[in-house]
């Protein structure tokens, strides 16, 4: 038997110009996780004020500071912001 989890508290950080999109983004996603009996709470929003990874540093420290999150999404505008962040190691 499946038992569905809830996600009662979770964060998205968005860049300010992202942020119309990932709304209509997280309102789908809460669609389709209720049409899998999956209860998927609002989240809360940390909008950053541009794109730099700096910024990004900020927002999730302070989602870890303030918030008891059990999910933290952080939207990135590309995939290019990750190159200083991640390298590939061997």
């Amino acid at each position: 038997m499946l038992i569905s989890q809830e996600m009662d508290s979770w964060v998205v950080i968005v860049p300010r110009q992202l942020r119309h999109d990932v709304t209509q983004f997280v309102s789908l996603l809460r669609t389709v996780a209720y049409s899998m009996e999956f209860r998927l709470a609002s989240p809360a929003y940390r909008e950053l004020p541009d794109s730099h990874i700096a910024s990004y540093m900020e927002g999730i420290a302070k989602a870890l500071l303030t918030c008891n999150r059990r999910f933290i999404l952080a939207v990135l505008p590309n995939s290019e912001i990750c190159t200083g962040v991640f390298r590939k190691t061997d």
